[in-house]
């Protein structure tokens, strides 16, 4: 079982962003299988739980692992590698009340079914491009290193932010709250150059969500068979930029495996 790793981010006052496991699974259709959601993401129908084991959940969990030979999840490709992360959304719980920090908006939502706020009501995925230059894949067996600060800023690597809520806790500025801990995260842990958002065309709530976050317009791209994309790039701030400052967010076992991961 992994651990549940829970990240750092003191910008998330009303969730806590954590490793997804099996056990979310109900809840993760619970969220794919809304038509509203569906409307907004590129992997188009999800309408059973086996969908969401099949498509989803085994790579959510893999990217909880930060060194694993990814045979499982790439057949022909048999490396160490660590591209991508995925954090799972959770409203924290009140320690006054016990209750949760958020609780769905019902009124307007686009929700055809409710989600409780007792568990995991979404992600935020981070997938790193290495600019043309394959640093974060080993032969496989060896040790997994996540290359230096210097590598990165040479390859100009950068990492593309995607991400989902159910609609009930939409218009709450909940993503707002957890991407920000995210760029963080992307700049000052990771060493990132760049982060990229790519919502569809139309996709107003998601594109206002990029620019509130700093994105600028650089393009738009279309792939065979999917909507076409704006993109937002997003810069980090010029002070302090890429410095392990240890001060703010999501501190993750990004280095090494956890201790608490038994085989």
């Amino acid at each position: 079982m992994c651990p549940q790793v829970v990240a750092t981010c003191t910008q998330c006052q009303t969730q806590e962003l954590r490793s997804i496991s099996f056990e979310d699974e109900p809840r993760i259709l619970g969220v794919k299988r809304e038509p509203a959601v569906q409307a907004t993401q590129m992997y188009g129908k999800v309408n059973s739980l086996w969908d969401v084991q099949t498509r989803f959940s085994p790579g959510y969990v893999l990217d909880n692992v930060p060194a694993l030979s990814l045979a499982a999840r790439y057949s022909s490709v048999m490396r160490n590698i660590k591209t991508r992360w995925m954090f799972g959304i959770e409203p924290r719980v009140d320690a006054e009340t016990g209750g949760r920090k958020v609780v769905p908006k019902v009124e307007g939502s686009k929700a055809t079914r409710r989600l409780l706020p007792d568990g995991y009501i979404g992600n935020i995925g981070l997938e790193i491009d290495e600019g043309g230059k394959p640093f974060l894949r080993r032969p496989h067996g060896a040790e997994f290193l996540y290359p230096t600060k210097e590598q990165l800023q040479e390859s100009k690597a950068v990492g593309t932010l995607f991400y989902e809520i159910h609609p009930d806790y939409w218009g709450q500025g909940i993503m707002t709250e957890a991407l920000t801990g995210i760029i963080e995260f992307a700049f000052e842990t990771l060493h990132l150059s760049a982060i990229i958002i790519d919502p569809m065309v139309g996709n107003v709530a998601s594109e206002k969500l990029a620019q509130r976050l700093g994105g600028k317009i650089t393009g738009t791209k279309k792939s065979p068979g999917y909507p076409k994309q704006t993109i937002y790039k997003i810069t980090p701030p010029a002070a302090g930029l890429g410095e392990e400052t240890g001060k703010r967010c999501c501190r993750w076992c990004v280095f090494k495996l956890s201790s608490s991961f038994q085989s």
